[in-house]
């Protein structure tokens, strides 16, 4: 790969060396002892190129500088260090940030078209039936107490989610045999054991890192509103950083969304949630549990 910088300072990339060589003023077999660096206007990646001062040593990674006589000519970046010291480091590290800076511009111009196809994308999945926005809330009654399940499912959702485990489990008291076998190898007397309901599938909607209002509501949705506030020429090079982080983000958050609620998906049916039933303890709470459930569908499509 190749980059170079024009007199206007726009970016390119050549398709061939050669065009490296057709450069006015380039030369090879330069002395650097002879010379002093003017600016780096390019930059390369290649392998089997060598340097272009006399001491013509192979690399792979290098850069094209202009020097203060008006000679043009290509250096390897450990030539360049080495050579012409502290003066290379800083003309390479303005032209790598140049670089980069177009190189996100560019990234920030092409997403800022997308942006309508984005928000409509992210819209859809809110409000479609079964949508986001009915997972999250729904998948919240389930962790919050007084909103809408017993406090006995509560409580046992919230120490699934904590441990990350799909069993369900309920506390009895210890049986005769159980008790017996269990004073065998232990001093203290077994009162309790956990019985294993069943497996619960979907809770990781309900894991912090899942969490569907943080990552489309605080995230995508609050990073729109502000992106249609820049102006992108005008960024300073931190901007730009932070941007095109984001930006180069979005696939892999969007991604994220995608199986957070395909888990709440599995989660909130009838079916998987059933097991509840089975722990808890109060008639008013089971309807209440019955009530929750009915608004499900019975099992995932």
């Amino acid at each position: 790969m190749i980059t170079l910088t024009d007199e206007r300072g726009l970016i390119f990339s050549p398709k061939s060396w050669a065009e490296i060589e057709e450069i006015p003023g380039y030369v090879k077999g330069i002395d650097p002892k002879k010379h002093k660096l003017k600016a780096i206007i390019g930059s390369y990646h290649l392998k089997d190129v060598h340097c272009g001062l006399s001491c013509n040593s192979p690399h792979d990674k290098g850069y094209i500088a202009q020097t203060q006589s008006g000679a043009v000519t290509n250096i390897g970046h450990i030539c360049g260090k080495n050579y012409f010291g502290v003066d290379f480091t800083t003309f390479a590290n303005q032209h790598n940030r140049e670089v980069t800076a177009k190189s996100h511009r560019d990234l920030l111009s092409t997403f800022s078209l997308q942006l309508d196809d984005l928000e409509n994308e992210v819209s859809q999945l809110r409000h479609s039936e079964f949508g986001l926005d009915w997972i999250y809330k729904t998948s919240k009654e389930l962790i919050n107490r007084g909103g809408g399940c017993p406090d006995e499912v509560v409580k046992a959702v919230r120490v699934m989610v904590k441990s990350r485990s799909i069993v369900l489990k309920k506390e009895r008291a210890a049986n005769e045999d159980e008790i017996k076998a269990y004073a065998l190898a232990n001093a203290k007397p077994l009162k309790y054991v956990e019985e294993t309901m069943a497996n619960i599938y979907g809770l990781e909607v309900l894991f912090e890192e899942n969490d569907l209002k943080k990552l489309v509501i605080d995230d995508v949705l609050e990073n729109i509103k502000l992106f249609k506030n820049l102006t992108i020429d005008d960024l300073i090079y931190s901007e730009l950083i932070r941007w095109a982080k984001w930006v180069s983000s979005l696939e892999g958050v969007k991604e994220k969304i995608q199986n957070s609620m395909s888990a709440g998906l599995s989660l909130l049916t009838q079916t998987n949630l059933e097991p509840f039933t089975k722990i808890i303890s109060k008639s008013e709470d089971s309807k209440l549990f019955a009530k929750f459930l009915k608004k499900l569908p019975s099992a995932s499509s």
